[in-house]
């Protein structure tokens, strides 16, 4: 996805968006929740943090490369939808914010395209499509990379895009 359309997509999630997740407890909040109503900067930093654990975790998942349906219904077991729904809720709580500097803008973006990543990562790997999610699962992390780039106020890759431009595998679970 380029630039201009992740600006697009920030642009049209509804402002007054209500938390979908607070029926899904978690065993520890996330740091981004526990930040709410602190200032934008400190947020998306906690953003960038849980970030990471999300990362650490999904590349855990996607590593286990399950061929058969046993083992994809062990990943459907544990809990990263659970978390991802709460890092989605803390992740639309601060773009209420208004006037944005234009670096958390940009983090921001960066951010959500991580977070589509990762979670097409997760359902390639319950899938059994290994190498796709192997392939989403690096993609996520470049993105992971080019946030914390722009919240340190480095500007100099804004153009950057992913390199999609992979083969097909058609893997699935037996």
């Amino acid at each position: 996805m380029g630039l201009v359309s992740a600006q697009l997509l920030i642009a049209v999630i509804p402002a007054a968006a209500e938390p979908r997740c607070a029926e899904m407890p978690l065993l520890q909040t996330l740091e981004a929740e526990a930040k709410a109503g602190k200032p934008a900067s400190e947020v998306v930093e906690a953003l960038l943090r849980d970030a990471e654990k999300i990362y650490t975790e999904s590349a855990q998942i996607v590593a286990w490369k399950p061929r058969t349906e046993r083992p994809s219904n062990t990943i459907l077991d544990r809990n990263f939808r659970i978390v991802e729904c709460h890092f989605q809720d803390a992740f639309s709580s601060v773009l209420k914010a208004e006037g944005l500097e234009e670096k958390l803008r940009w983090t921001l973006i960066r951010i959500e395209q991580f977070d589509n990543f990762i979670f097409d990562a997760i359902n390639e790997a319950v899938t059994c499509a290994n190498t796709e999610g192997g392939r989403r699962l690096k993609v996520s992390r470049e993105l992971l990379d080019h946030a914390w780039m722009e919240f340190k106020g480095n500007t100099k890759e804004r153009d950057w895009d992913p390199n999609l431009d992979w083969p097909e595998s058609h893997e699935l679970c037996r």
